[in-house]
């Protein structure tokens, strides 16, 4: 198959750093988070540690903190913090554009169910997007392609018709085990030459360059 041309079927999506920039948010929760539990300074190879992983992952790295309570203080702060993590240029008329012609779209993300919740209600792209997927939805994060495969069997359509795109190595490497053709996200702001090692199956620098791979 020639990948250059083909027409895709459906469009799944990964959430933080491919449709919002969630990491000036993130930065300034995490700032008040760790003031509040005493857990010192923020680092960048902190965040970009955690970076497309659940947050579960980083509270099982605090043993003294109790896990459900700083999910609260994060949904909390995220309310709080929400003006801080708009969402790219061009991607609300990606969606509106791809939902337009009735093609399949899901978003498949690592955030925590209560945090995919607000999104939900905080975005104007976000009433046109089909299927949600958050990491409470899984038993494996990525890059485990667990939650492709259930994006797949909810819309019952050939992993071969399905674009993924996102903007770390973990969506490359899930959606590669899952069979689907792999976008990456350039203009997340993550490691792009770590990003392009992955060979993804394209590389796109701007949301509206994935319309071409559905003839729109």
């Amino acid at each position: 198959m020639n990948m250059e041309n083909c027409k895709f079927k459906g469009l799944f999506l990964d959430l933080d750093g491919t449709l919002i920039n969630s990491a000036p948010m993130m930065h300034e929760i995490m700032k008040e988070i760790f003031q509040k539990y005493n857990l010192g300074s923020v680092s960048e190879s902190m965040m970009t540690k955690f970076a497309g992983l659940p947050a579960k992952l980083f509270f099982d790295s605090l043993d003294h903190v109790n896990k459900d309570d700083f999910l609260k203080d994060i949904v909390t702060l995220e309310k709080k913090y929400r003006s801080l993590a708009p969402s790219y240029p061009e991607v609300t008329e990606l969606i509106s554009t791809i939902s337009d012609k009735g093609l399949p779209l899901a978003v498949i993300s690592s955030q925590a169910g209560l945090e995919m919740d607000l999104v939900k209600i905080s975005y104007d792209f976000a009433p046109r997007i089909d299927f949600w997927l958050s990491a409470d939805d899984v038993q494996k994060h990525k890059p485990d392609p667990e939650g492709i495969y259930i994006a797949l069997n909810h819309f019952d359509i050939p992993a071969k018709n399905i674009l993924f795109v996102g903007d770390t190595v973990y969506d490359i490497q899930a959606g590669k085990s899952a069979g689907v053709s792999t976008g990456a996200a350039l203009w997340g702001g993550h490691n792009q030459d770590l990003l392009t090692t992955s060979n993804p199956d394209f590389t796109f620098t701007k949301p509206f360059q994935i319309l071409t791979h559905f003839g729109l």
